[in-house]
């Protein structure tokens, strides 16, 4: 895929219309895990600066983990990590096992987060993470949003209420005004781990600037997801998000909160626009956003 004979490919390409993967072996040097947008995604990833990349080049933490940013090769963009594994997936299908490994995963993620929002000078980036634009727009390249997408999406926005719709926009608005470099897009599946290894953050792709709240919600909602859906039975996913909190320190919790439901209703409306929802999935999807907008709305 990088056009380099020695490529071992360890997971093919997969993904959205909106993003695509895959992993490499890299020799010796561990995987390269390789990224490019999809064919419905609404603008390119995003490439960092020079200056901006080697400030995060230079964080780490303690125990040996890091933030990564891609190189770009022809269409792909390559992040050299130490592990072939998404920490979601990871989770996921037990490889790690539940209860303290899963509690210091989380904890970890929040010390690189903490990293990268106090370290990281803002002002080379985007104004907002395009995440929050997909949220604000439909999608755009032309095509707009296909009949099934209108569908889905109708159907959760009738659902929630009028008022928690509201409180969305709200929040989209709140979150957006802030001046700290945000990965823009954090989640599980973006941390290259492990069991009992050091975790690799990649980043750069969606990266903008707005509230330290933003990261650190999108990450709670996705634990809330795996929760709804049964997707990690026996881990202490309630408690990951309190560790994940507590490790990266002085922050609005409530902010986090309202952060977590605009991470789910992104998930909601990428899964709409660019994949799909099982009719099945709508109901749950609904409920599980009511719940967290009523929560963070208390």
């Amino acid at each position: 895929m990088t056009g380099r004979a020695t490529d071992t490919v360890v997971v093919p390409e997969r993904g959205t219309a909106l993003r695509r993967s895959a992993v490499l072996r890299a020799g010796d040097q561990g995987f390269l895990w390789i990224r490019r947008a999809g064919p419905r995604a609404p603008a390119p990833l995003h490439t960092l600066d020079r200056g901006t990349r080697a400030d995060i080049a230079a964080l780490s933490t303690p125990a040996g983990s890091r933030l990564v940013t891609g190189t770009d090769a022809g269409r792909w963009r390559g992040f050299p990590v130490r592990a072939a594994h998404s920490l979601l997936e990871e989770i996921a299908t037990g490889r790690r096992p539940s209860g303290g490994p899963v509690l210091a995963a989380l904890e970890e993620l929040g010390r690189l987060l903490r990293l990268l929002h106090d370290h990281v000078p803002p002002a080379a980036l985007p104004p907002a993470p395009a995440s929050l634009d997909r949220l604000r727009h439909r999608p755009e390249n032309g095509r707009g949003p296909s009949p099934r997408a209108v569908e889905i999406l109708t159907a959760v926005q009738d659902g929630i209420t009028p008022r928690r719709r509201t409180l969305l926009r709200q929040w989209t608005d709140d979150l957006s005004d802030g001046d700290v470099a945000t990965h823009g897009w954090c989640g599980l599946g973006q941390v290259a781990a492990e069991a009992g290894g050091p975790l690799d953050l990649t980043v750069g792709d969606d990266m903008g600037r707005a509230a330290r709240e933003l990261d650190l919600g999108f990450v709670i909602g996705q634990l809330r997801e795996l929760e709804t859906f049964a997707a990690a039975p026996g881990m202490p996913l309630r408690e990951a998000a309190t560790r994940l909190l507590r490790a990266y320190g002085p922050c609005d919790a409530r902010r986090a909160a309202r952060a977590a439901a605009l991470g789910v209703a992104l998930h909601i409306h990428d899964f709409a626009c660019y994949f799909d929802v099982d009719d099945a999935e709508i109901p749950v999807w609904t409920a599980l956003l009511s719940d967290l907008v009523d929560e963070a709305a208390a």
